[in-house]
């Protein structure tokens, strides 16, 4: 099949995933899903648990069959066999590798897998560049988490994938981890690859991605640059002056502590308060737009969606 010249490296159209969970019963697991993923994003699949996440990761990789619509993978239906997997990696959240390998073992056998010839020289390259390489005789069932993990990044780099699939990647890994394996996606990112990530780390996909879409009950509920989804909200404001028992109207209080208050208030508002909490005889201990991040943006979006 030839690759067709697309902007969108990975699409679904009005995608539908229906589980059987009983006799005559079904679960609605994906409900009529539009999504394109463009060529160099750094997207993140977002949303509670039960969402359909990683259902619709594994139907645009194939792996599920959709009850209806379409996707497509560098423009192309992703069917066993086609040619256009040789581009396209995946790393599940809990991969698994035959435990009496050693590490090294493990990527030989992937990179054997590969109709290119895969040298040596290349597994050694990656090893190294994961941090594997002093544990390259490990077996596999001496290695922690973050080893496993760093394990299946290098394997899925293998073949210089245009397209990369990471499903919960940074699960369960402790912070020193976590900043080696963000160094490793950043480089993979600048490098001109797509990645699609499903995370519940809103940390890291703020500091990563570059778009996301928040999924709700099957559903993208909003999809959008990390940009426009985060950051300085205009004209709110977060003030925090001594304590009183009655702040004007418009001033919302949001937290009280040892004799201090911190509010929000509208840009039209600030003068007025600032005035009064100088008549109070009120400290002053600081003004600040209001930002919003990320977990705001995704538990607002899910709890209107109820």
């Amino acid at each position: 099949m030839t690759m067709q010249n697309n902007s969108f490296v990975a699409e679904a159209s009005n995608l539908r995933v229906c589980y059987r969970v009983g006799r005559g019963r079904y679960f609605e697991a994906v409900r009529g899903m539009d999504l394109k993923v463009g060529r160099g994003e750094f997207f993140a699949l977002l949303g509670p648990n039960g969402a359909g996440k990683t259902t619709c990761m594994l139907t645009m990789l194939g792996f599920i069959a959709p009850s209806a619509g379409e996707v497509r993978l560098l423009g192309n239906r992703p069917e066993p066999g086609a040619a256009v997997y040789e581009k396209v990696a995946y790393l599940p959240e809990e991969p698994l590798y035959p435990e009496f390998l050693t590490v090294r073992e493990v990527m030989e056998y992937y990179a054997s897998l590969y109709r290119a010839r895969i040298t040596a020289g290349r597994i050694g390259e990656l090893l190294e560049r994961l941090g594997l390489s002093n544990r390259s005789s490990f077996l596999v069932r001496e290695c922690s988490k973050g080893m496993r993990q760093r394990l299946g990044i290098a394997a899925c780099m293998l073949n210089s994938p245009d397209l990369y699939f990471f499903d919960e990647l940074t699960r369960g890994l402790d912070p020193l981890m976590l900043r080696s394996l963000r160094e490793v996606m950043k480089d993979l990112h600048r490098s001109g690859a797509t990645i699609v990530m499903n995370s519940h780390m809103l940390s890291e996909v703020e500091t990563l991605c570059t778009s996301a879409a928040i999924m709700n009950k099957g559903k993208v509920v909003r999809h959008d640059t990390l940009n426009n989804l985060v950051g300085r909200m205009e004209g709110r404001f977060m003030v925090e002056t001594g304590d009183c028992p009655d702040f004007p109207e418009f001033a919302q209080v949001s937290a009280r502590d040892n004799g201090r208050a911190v509010m929000e208030v509208a840009r039209e508002h600030l003068t007025a308060l600032l005035e009064f909490c100088d008549r109070q005889g009120l400290e002053f201990y600081g003004c600040r737009q209001k930002t919003r991040t990320l977990e705001d943006i995704v538990c607002d979006l899910v709890e209107d969606d109820r």
